[in-house]
């Protein structure tokens, strides 16, 4: 790609200025996946993400110009994060308890195993064209497979589409060997202002926006220290393959382990123990002499751990996130702050800039800001064994520190999604929360 445009010596600035508007396309579109997920549906977005990433991929693998390569290629990373962040939704409401964890948290093991493809196809295929057409087949592939997947019934009853949810969950009942008509199901419609909601609903209500807010820290300073080591990485292995697979490889322990605690300890104390860790291993490297021993191991061992744990939170916030949102703006609220989460990683180039005033300073920046975000996740409520709220009037019964209100202050209109089954005579009665096609 470099040779076939002549990006080097004064044209070499291109390069770089096609990463960073690569970046605001996975912004943009980490933000309007959520939009567009929340008001027509899980299944639309991801469908019309997966085929305009096809259809622009294998565009971008035949135009002879370089300004249009990039846009072309702006395009296909736009629906590719919008694609991943809608899909990671759905697959959260399709299924409850164990089910949720292990589907949800699975879906973190895609960015290892395609990067391991792509360094297949990168190995294989040394001509980028034949490199993008590859993976445009995969994704066609994709695209024609969610034909036979149904709509996510929590997004449905959310939206009082009763009729559509019944439907869908009277299939899986059949698939699951235990049929069910639709007339049998018995749904609890959400009121008419409550199934409607927007990006902008989640920071009207005061305990979800400092829950968000939070969240979007969390998610900013995790993608700053992931990418600002990225950056520095290069120093510490020889070639680029290998730093590529040693990066990808450590992947696969950290989101297990994440996927292990999740299902085990929770989601906010894991969380706030690994950023501490984080944080404690910047710390450390301050106090060791560089050039002292070979490769400067200490700190590279260091330097790992920092980036295992990391790893380990980045996962667990796409399910904590997730559980923390009511279904009318889980994708907004997810998609936010995913959209957070690629700002610090584009400023993150800017403070690694800083060691060249001081090698200290990026890590007493990501040590202070990976300590910061482990403390204040103390006042999100743990998530683990609740329900996900359906409404933003749910989140009116979480108060901060996810300590409950009395039972009389919880009036019967404000929880008509969490109230219990109850047995009103034959057929399939569920609260939304407990709506699971598993």
């Amino acid at each position: 790609m470099i040779t076939e445009w002549d990006l080097v010596c004064e044209k070499s600035w291109l390069k770089t200025l096609a990463k960073l508007l690569l970046f605001t396309g996975f912004a943009l579109g980490s933000f309007c996946s959520g939009l567009v997920s929340d008001r027509y549906g899980r299944k639309i977005a991801i469908w019309v993400c997966s085929v305009t990433m096809v259809v622009f991929g294998v565009i971008t693998s035949f135009v002879p110009w370089y300004p249009v390569f990039v846009v072309t290629w702006w395009i296909t990373g736009t629906m590719a994060i919008a694609c991943y962040t809608a899909a990671f939704v759905w697959t959260m409401e399709v299924a409850a308890g164990k089910w949720k964890i292990y589907l949800g948290m699975s879906m973190n093991y895609s960015w290892p195993i395609c990067r391991l493809i792509i360094a297949g196809l990168a190995w294989g295929f040394r001509d980028w064209h034949w490199h993008l057409r590859c993976i445009s087949a995969l994704v066609a592939v994709g695209a024609v497979i969610l034909f036979w997947l149904p709509e996510s019934p929590r997004w449905l009853i959310a939206r009082g589409r009763m009729d559509d949810a019944k439907k869908v969950l009277s299939d899986a009942s059949k698939k699951n060997g235990m049929p069910v008509e639709p007339e049998q199901i018995m749904l609890t419609p959400p009121s008419a202002a409550a199934s409607k909601g927007g990006f902008l609903d989640i920071m009207r209500h005061p305990t979800l926006r400092v829950h968000v807010l939070i969240m979007y820290f969390n998610w900013f300073t995790t993608a700053f220290i992931m990418y600002g080591l990225a950056l520095s990485w290069q120093s510490l292995t020889g070639g680029l393959f290998l730093n590529f697979i040693i990066g990808t490889i450590l992947d696969f322990p950290a989101k297990t382990l994440a996927m292990f605690m999740v299902l085990k300890v929770g989601r906010k104390y894991p969380y706030m123990i690994g950023s501490t860790i984080t944080g404690v291993m910047f710390l450390l490297t301050l106090f060791i002499e560089r050039d002292v021993y070979p490769s400067n191991w200490p700190i590279v061992v260091l330097a790992l751990i920092g980036n295992f744990t990391t790893t380990m939170c980045f996962a667990i916030l796409y399910m904590y996130t997730g559980e923390l949102m009511p279904t009318t703006v889980r994708a907004a609220g997810v998609g936010s702050s995913s959209l957070v989460s690629k700002i610090g990683g584009t400023l993150s180039t800017t403070v690694a800039a800083l060691a060249d005033i001081h090698p200290a300073i990026p890590t007493v920046i990501f040590a202070t800001m990976a300590i910061i975000s482990g403390a204040i996740t103390f006042f999100v409520p743990e998530t683990m064994g609740r329900k996900m709220p359906e409404t933003i009037d749910d989140i009116e019964i979480e108060p901060l520190c996810g300590k409950k209100l009395p039972e009389k202050a919880v009036s019967e209109e404000n929880k008509p999604w969490m109230m219990p089954q109850e047995k009103q005579g034959l057929g399939l009665h569920l609260s939304p929360s407990a709506v699971s096609l598993g």
